[in-house]
């Protein structure tokens, strides 16, 4: 893996970072080519910040990173935390290494998620190395990026190394070269992680089956991997990597990134702002280009499904309201994208715990005037007929005295 950034560029990233991507604006001119260069106000589709990042501990290559995560609009799924790791070469800075943790987080508005991550530095990097936090939907969004520290490692001996990964789309197989670098029999565990989406970030959709790989001195293999073909229908990243046996040591990492030619709509993301028990404002977010596509919204209750409703997706933001007609303790909002022939192309989830908890009693009462209405005539009555009975008693008592 080497990207290559122009230092005075990365710089100026970095500083600039804390205030813009934070803060993601997307509009149709954004998206001139998809859609015809219409121009409308900017629309925010995530404001998800990383307001602390710090190396908790350091032992030699094992380092333990502490993540603040701040959530400013709506709730937000599918948040994923990571490092990049940069070494400066020539006066340019190359990305040498990056890692995600599996663990994907959904926060509330106007919350804050900690996190503590373990990150191992492969023995192939060495020197000073910069580290920089990221935070990542799952579904391909930049929400934030902060610099935490720069480190130094020393330099190891690498046994066996990773020369290439290739992938054979016709014969759905990932192909990777190996090195063993020295004189003596080595042996290496081989990893490799299937995820659905562009990056590292990506969720896991397929964990290939582990394999020890026992080397010769100096020898040279090639190890062929089968990928499952649905893989292929969208974009894919592949995360291999190789561990020395003897004492579990992370040797090397190496991204492989696969482009599906099919352009298909997906969900990028999801905004949820429940107003009151009843009422809620989504926003979907697609920003992908492709044809227009129906999609079922559904709230979802601990008794199941509250409400449903089918939308079109054209644009790069679709908003739809929903009024429940009944209680519902909401802990899911989901959203379905379906293709013309009827089979779902992309699904997106969001945990949303009701903001508004309510009693099947208490929704009633409020959202049933007739009963209301047929209470207070009741009351009326009731009073109607007090005060008649006062009246008579009143007058009843007059014309004892007058006897």
């Amino acid at each position: 893996m080497n990207i290559v950034y122009p230092q005075s560029f990365w710089r100026s990233f970095l500083v600039v970072s804390g205030l813009v991507i934070s803060i993601l604006n997307v509009s149709y001119f954004v998206a001139a080519n998809a859609l015809a260069q219409a121009e409308v106000e900017p629309s925010i589709i995530a404001d998800v910040n990383l307001v602390n990042q710090v190396i908790v501990k350091q032992e030699g290559r094992n380092v333990t990173l502490g993540v603040n995560i701040q959530n400013k609009i709506g709730t937000q799924a599918g948040v994923m935390y990571g490092v990049q790791a940069f070494q400066t070469v020539d006066g340019n800075l190359i990305l040498v290494d990056e890692f995600a943790t599996l663990d994907s987080i959904t926060i509330k508005q106007n919350q804050y998620a900690y996190r503590e991550f373990e990150y191992q530095l492969p023995l192939t990097i060495s020197g000073k190395i910069e580290l920089v936090a990221f935070l990542k939907t799952d579904k391909g969004i930049l929400l934030s990026a902060a610099p935490i520290k720069t480190v130094e490692v020393a330099a190891v001996s690498v046994p066996v190394d990773i020369s290439d990964c290739a992938l054979d789309v016709n014969l759905k197989t990932l192909k990777c070269t190996f090195n063993n670098k020295t004189s003596d029999k080595q042996t290496i565990v081989l990893t490799t992680l299937v995820k659905s989406g562009d990056s590292v970030f990506a969720p896991v959709v397929q964990t290939l089956v582990p394999q020890e790989i026992v080397f010769d001195a100096n020898e040279t293999k090639e190890i062929v991997q089968n990928i499952d073909e649905l893989i292929f229908l969208r974009d894919a990243f592949f995360e291999t990597t190789i561990t020395d046996l003897k004492n579990s040591f992370l040797i090397s990492r190496a991204t492989t990134a696969y482009e599906s030619p099919v352009a298909m709509r997906l969900i990028n993301n999801m905004l949820i702002n429940q107003t009151s028990a009843e009422n809620y404002d989504i926003q979907l977010v697609s920003l992908s280009s492709g044809i227009t596509v129906q999609a079922e919204v559904t709230i979802s209750g601990t008794e199941g499904v509250c409400a449903s409703q089918k939308v079109t997706v054209a644009e790069i933001i679709t908003s739809t309201n929903f009024v429940l007609e009944k209680a519902c303790d909401t802990i899911l909002v989901s959203v379905n994208l379906i293709g013309e022939d009827g089979v779902v192309i992309d699904r997106f989830e969001t945990e949303h715990q009701t903001l508004f908890p309510q009693t099947d009693t208490t929704f009633t009462l409020k959202n049933n005037t007739s009963i209301i209405e047929f209470l207070m005539v009741i009351v009326s009555a009731l009073l109607l007929l007090v005060l008649l009975c006062i009246v008579i008693k009143k007058r009843q008592n007059q014309v004892n005295i007058k006897a």
